[in-house]
């Protein structure tokens, strides 16, 4: 225990700070809940980053469909020119390989947009599963997640009166150790005799 705060007889309010423990468990609690925290924020980054190139490689399948259709309608021209003798057959076969080369590059630029949507819900699946790996060891260590995301939490377990009253009983001692479920402060409510 580190300081108490209240002495026989000390009046006192409701939420009023009684006595603080210093908690290892609470600090490594805390410890693992900040190391959650910031793999969560990294992968938020990450994900950021997954969208701007899934954003890129939707623009760049956009470019390469687009180039497909250009190639296609060079192929078609030049394939009629072929009968007519305008055209030799060497140019005919460039004009094919680059349709080839085309569509080759569009169906990777598909394959790479596809991979880049999957990384982006798979990154956003691990975020939420590390969200929700937080939030239990926040409950598992009874801190509230507000309290967790407002201010900075130290491993010190604060005691506060449930009740507007007196202390009656102070079985602590700072610098004592303590037990679970051990009575530090009996506080009595007298408003109602």
């Amino acid at each position: 225990i580190t300081p108490l705060y209240k002495t026989v007889p000390g009046a006192v309010k409701k939420d009023e700070l009684l006595a603080q423990i210093d908690s290892p468990e609470l600090a490594r609690g805390l410890y693992e809940v900040r190391k959650l925290e910031v793999e969560y924020q990294k992968l938020l980054l990450e994900i950021e980053r997954s969208k701007s190139e899934t954003a890129r490689l939707a623009f760049e399948v956009e470019a390469a469909t687009a180039q497909v259709v250009v190639t296609s309608k060079e192929l078609t021209r030049v394939e009629s020119l072929t009968g007519d003798g305008v055209v030799s057959q060497k140019e005919f076969e460039q004009r094919k390989a680059e349709k080839a080369q085309a569509e080759g590059v569009h169906r990777q630029r598909e394959v790479d947009l596809t991979f880049a949507k999957t990384t982006t819900v798979g990154l956003t699946k691990q975020s939420e599963a590390l969200k929700i790996s937080r939030e239990a060891l926040l409950v598992m260590n009874n801190i509230d997640p507000a309290a967790f995301n407002d201010q900075l939490l130290t491993s010190a377990l604060q005691i506060k009166a449930e009740a507007d009253g007196v202390v009656v009983t102070r079985l602590a001692m700072p610098g004592h150790w303590v037990q679970a479920g051990q009575t530090l402060l009996e506080v009595a409510d007298y408003s109602a005799i």
